[in-house]
């Protein structure tokens, strides 16, 4: 079971990933994070990300870590949602999948495994949620 903080930002992050993936098939890291005050907040790098060229997917990682941590203090939780690959304990093969790694000050961190992949009619199915235990990307340094 996961911690009660973590289940809220599941029900936030995940229709968001799902949305983007529906719309775009793709998108690039982005965080949400709950305050001392209770409140979700969404957070992206969209503002550090050219206009033109190769998208650095791990400098836009790193970009939404950095504005998370300027508030470190005031958090209480955070999860951190990219597109990458995972395999669970039935996969051959990696598959895409969405991953969310939730963390907070004094909680162990982990991180959820949703794999996906589109029909032939190019809509969007889930596979089975695979959880396991994380590295923190915030609250570890």
């Amino acid at each position: 079971m996961l911690d009660a903080r973590y289940e809220r930002l599941v029900e936030t992050l995940l229709p968001l990933a799902r949305r983007l993936l529906e719309e775009q098939q793709t998108f690039l890291p982005f965080a949400g994070a709950i305050d001392l005050d209770d409140v979700v907040s969404l957070v992206d790098a969209s503002d550090t990300i050219p206009d033109e060229g190769e998208i650095d997917v791990d400098a836009v990682l790193e970009a939404v870590r950095e504005t998370l941590d300027e508030h470190r203090e005031r958090l209480r939780a955070v999860g951190f949602c990219q597109v990458g690959d995972s395999s669970g304990p039935q996969s051959v093969e990696a598959a895409e999948s969405i991953l969310l790694t939730l963390e907070a000050p004094d909680a162990a961190a982990v991180e959820l495994g949703i794999p996906y992949r589109f029909d032939r009619k190019g809509n969007l199915v889930f596979g089975e949620i695979v959880m396991a235990d994380a590295e923190p990307i915030l609250f570890g340094n």
